[in-house]
């Protein structure tokens, strides 16, 4: 079991001004009463609880106590946190990425710098159960769900830096290619290209950004399709069956990309790994939520707590001396 994390990493009120200057929304619905506690406050107490381990009721009893102000309470906070858009929570993420890799850049002033996206799928469990008619007898049939969470992250060598980009939630056991082909058919995924052409050169990979993935995506030729028509060179692991050669053009083209790269920089497909070890690491793998909503968006904030800790790691000096001794990055 991983440990409990009580580290305080950062003040609540600086969560809370950060998520007031990246998360935007409109709190006067068309119909209805006004919001009473705005949507930024409602995502900084959710990053709160997943960056200090809290549950609702502390979370609601300790920040009342710290910022002397009333809070929502237990039943209005899940609801707000399962009504929060998750098309919006994942453009904060690209957001807060972005600015850490431009402050990089700026800060380093390497003219040259290459970027290698990765992509990989992993769980975080929480507290629903759903029952496998295909098992038999009540504690086996009996199973604890999880979120399935698909997510493209950066590696950038030059920078010594790794970071999640985009995030993509699911319901247990979803496919990861299906969900991969929806982030790359996503308009967030044309800014993050956009972004990424802008800023490194790829003409090492023939002006193509190379994604890096396992064997499981190159098993589809949709997906590789959709790999080169969104500028992707995809890198996917493959290995020739043992009795018949590969028949699929497409998985004959990535094979070729395969056996090109596999000793170089495929080797740091391991990175988005680290990063999901981190996430789980320092802001535990279990999400205290009982319905699908909640849970999906506190795993978004799961990532958000992971780079705001980033974010002051890399910017702020009263936190750097912090971050050497107890984060670990």
């Amino acid at each position: 079991m991983r440990d409990k994390y009580h580290i305080n990493l950062l003040p609540y009120t600086d969560i809370i001004k950060y998520c007031k200057k990246y998360f935007k929304t409109n709190n006067k619905p068309k119909r209805g009463k006004p919001k009473v506690y705005e949507d930024y406050l409602i995502l900084a107490i959710g990053i709160i609880m997943q960056m200090y381990n809290y549950s609702f009721r502390e979370v609601i009893v300790i920040l009342e106590r710290e910022l002397k102000r009333k809070l929502p309470s237990l039943s209005t906070l899940h609801y707000r946190l399962s009504q929060l858009d998750n098309k919006l929570l994942e453009k904060i993420i690209l957001k807060i990425s972005k600015e850490i890799i431009k402050k990089k850049l700026i800060e380093k002033n390497i003219p040259s710098v290459t970027a290698i996206l990765i992509t990989d799928a992993t769980g975080f469990s929480y507290s629903n159960k759903f029952y496998a008619n295909f098992k038999r007898g009540l504690e086996i049939r009996k199973i604890k769900s999880h979120i399935k969470t698909q997510a493209i992250g950066i590696c950038i060598p030059e920078l010594n830096l790794r970071l999640p980009l985009s995030i993509s939630n699911s319901k247990a056991y979803y496919d990861e290619r299906k969900a991969l082909k929806e982030i790359l058919n996503s308009e967030l995924f044309s800014d993050l290209k956009s972004f990424l052409l802008e800023n490194f050169s790829f003409e090492s990979f023939e002006n193509k950004i190379p994604l890096l993935g396992d064997a499981m995506y190159s098993n589809s030729n949709e997906l590789i399709d959709l790999s080169f028509e969104n500028g992707l060179l995809p890198i996917f692991k493959i290995k020739k069956p043992l009795h018949n050669d590969i028949k699929s053009p497409q998985r004959k083209k990535v094979k070729e990309i395969y056996d090109k790269y596999k000793n170089s920089i495929f080797r740091q497909r391991f990175n988005i790994e680290g990063i999901f070890g981190n996430v789980k690491n320092k802001f535990n793998c279990y999400v205290n939520a009982v319905t699908f909503k909640v849970a999906k968006n506190l795993v978004y904030m799961k990532f958000l707590a992971y780079l705001f800790v980033i974010f002051f790691i890399f910017f702020s000096i009263i936190y750097l001396l912090l971050c050497i001794l107890n984060f670990g990055l």
